[in-house]
């Protein structure tokens, strides 16, 4: 499932403009200006080609992955969470570290709940895909049945925030995970 890197420069550029968008003052005429440009670059995008994705394509992408200790693993690239073509998304960066998977991301003001603080929404996302990370380490397909999280201290904007997530438990098919959200080593929030 690759993309080109013209997609993926155009994807985090939106982003950035988005998360820009949301933290900062504008003044009425440039977001009129700003629309009617957005407004002219979607005639054209959807005058091109319809991608396809099937998600048996996804499926054998991510369930082909092999990462080896400390390589990043780049999800499937429009993963509204991880894919690093997808503009809304958070470009997040993903590892394997040992069995655990690690994630670190810089939210964007576009991904504020009260201001300053990430929407509890998408600190759950979060840990759903570093959860699914730890599926493609084991090399075991399967969904999420439950999640849980459990809000510690707010999750900030604009820094630096890490999630691992390990599978701590297999009976069946049933798995269970746990992981952790740190800011500078203290503790956000927990989830399994």
């Amino acid at each position: 499932m690759k993309v080109s890197g013209a997609r993926i420069e155009a994807a985090e550029a939106l982003r950035r403009l988005g998360n820009a968008l949301v933290g900062h003052h504008v003044e009425d005429d440039y977001l009129h200006e700003m629309a009617k440009i957005a407004d002219g670059m979607l005639r054209e995008v959807i005058a091109g080609e319809r991608r396809e994705r099937p998600v048996d394509n996804m499926k054998r992408y991510v369930w082909g992955l092999s990462p080896g200790e400390g390589d990043r693993i780049d999800h499937f690239p429009d993963c509204i969470v991880s894919g690093a073509a997808n503009p809304m998304g958070l470009g997040m960066s993903l590892w394997r570290d040992g069995d655990e998977a690690l994630a670190r991301v810089r939210l964007g003001h576009a991904f504020e709940g009260a201001p300053g603080r990430a929407h509890g929404g998408i600190v759950a996302s979060i840990f759903d895909d570093v959860m699914g990370i730890v599926l493609t380490i084991h090399s075991t397909p399967a969904f999420t049945a439950r999640l849980t999280v459990s809000y510690l201290a707010p999750a900030p904007i604009g820094v630096e925030l890490e999630f691992r997530a390990r599978l701590t438990s297999r009976e069946g098919r049933k798995l269970c995970m746990a992981a952790e959200g740190t800011h500078k080593g203290t503790l956000i929030a927990e989830a399994e």
